[in-house]
């Protein structure tokens, strides 16, 4: 059955409630302690940057940005979310401006507007990907960064998994690699409603958009994290992909 932005719109404001409860307002211990740091890492200095994140949800990255001195707006396409997000906001009064975007266009948005555009843990869910990263290159200014983290297209395939002896992790199962279909989302248990598409579909998207791949980071734990017996499986499949890609200017 073909998906539309109505069904994702329809997901995601089913999910929202159970979405808060396993993430909270600051994420969960995946966002926090392996994708957070590595997309911050690979976006450097924010202080002062205007910055558009793109699938911004309840609003858990821009707030990340936003203490850290970045000019933010959110937008994301389920109103529900954006209700949690702009609730929060009102507590936390962090100058972020939220908007909904009814899809991957962002008609609304002024060409050359930001210095930054993120995408945390969104690509993955947005229907018309090529779309939207067309639309960062078009909204970002010249030299200006666009980072996004996903769910890594090589291992979380539809079909993949643990195989297990008895209850301990044997290996890593990787199928259907180059079937482009929607499925659940491996990183949170089966609730989340995303798009597989490969390595390939992605980087080449962003290239076609204009912009210059200059970093991909595969986050992994560190050594601290290992001696505390956390996260060894993460040794073994990488779950996570950040990229960055940078718009050229007129003169380059």
């Amino acid at each position: 059955m073909a998906i539309n932005d109505h069904d994702v719109i329809q997901f995601w404001d089913k999910y929202c409630k159970e979405w808060l409860n396993r993430t909270g307002e600051e994420g969960d211990l995946y966002q926090k302690q392996f994708i957070i740091p590595s997309v911050l890492k690979l976006l450097g200095e924010v202080n002062g940057r205007t910055i558009l994140d793109i699938a911004c949800g309840s609003g858990i990255f821009s707030r990340y940005l936003a203490r850290r001195g970045a000019v933010v707006t959110g937008v994301d396409i389920s109103s529900v979310m954006l209700e949690q997000a702009i609730a929060t906001e009102c507590q936390l009064r962090q100058g972020i401006k939220y908007r909904l975007c009814h899809s991957a266009e962002l008609k609304n948005i002024e060409t050359m507007q930001y210095d930054i555009v993120t995408c945390n843990m969104g690509l993955m869910d947005i229907l018309d990907y090529r779309t939207i990263l067309h639309e960062a290159a078009r909204v970002l200014r010249p030299k200006g960064i666009f980072v996004a983290s996903l769910l890594h297209p090589c291992f979380c395939t539809p079909g993949a998994g643990w195989i297990r002896d008895t209850d301990k992790p044997k290996y890593w199962r990787v199928d259907r690699y180059f079937h482009r279909e929607c499925g659940t989302d491996l990183y949170c248990n089966a609730m989340g409603l995303y798009f597989h598409r490969t390595l390939g579909d992605y980087l080449n998207s962003v290239i076609t958009a204009g912009l210059t791949i200059k970093a991909v980071d595969e986050p992994e734990p560190s050594a601290d994290m290992l001696k505390q017996g956390r996260y060894t499986d993460m040794l073994r499949v990488a779950d996570f992909l950040v990229i960055r890609a940078d718009k050229q200017s007129s003169d380059d």
